[in-house]
């Protein structure tokens, strides 16, 4: 009940930030310029449909207009007001409904701890959110290399440490 609108930061959601903060910097480097799905694609190396759903989740925080063209989109704010805020506001929209265990079964809490629990990530989402209005995604050196490098880093080094886990 109260859990379904907190969102625990899991491992894969260190990476989601990760491609997030990258798809959106590409587009405050380009601002006011639209960016296009196929530039995304190619120049993040994701996949179209990663790269979508991306620009659907930013689009639909508020952060991304429609540009004319199809699969194409600009910068709804100013690009000195983008910040990592903006990034972890977006992930925390699409909340996952229920919280797994290990053997796949939901967790039951009573009402009491529920709202407890609620209450105290609501709390550190706060200060997640404070810490992060911090950095203005302007500021970041863009290059050729910079967002992607720092995004395929990240994603492959999180691939590596997953598949030395399962082995």
């Amino acid at each position: 009940m109260y859990l379904s609108t907190v969102s625990i930061m899991e491992r894969s959601t260190v990476e989601q930030f990760c491609k997030v903060a990258a798809v959106l910097e590409k587009f405050v480097a380009a601002a006011p310029r639209p960016v296009s799905l196929e530039g995304i694609v190619r120049d993040l190396d994701m996949e179209p449909g990663e790269a979508r759903v991306t620009c659907r989740l930013l689009l639909e925080s508020g952060l991304l207009s429609p540009a004319c063209d199809y699969e194409c989109w600009t910068l709804a704010k100013d690009q000195g007001a983008v910040t990592l805020e903006d990034v972890w506001s977006s992930l925390s929209t699409q909340g996952d409904p229920v919280t797994p265990t290990r053997a796949g079964k939901t967790v039951c809490l009573a009402p009491e701890t529920e709202l407890l629990v609620a209450q105290a990530f609501m709390e550190l989402q706060q200060s997640i959110r404070h810490l992060l209005r911090r950095f203005q995604l302007d500021r970041v050196s863009v290059s050729r290399t910079g967002g992607t490098a720092c995004f395929r880093q990240t994603r492959n080094r999180i691939r590596a440490e997953e598949v030395a886990l399962e082995s």
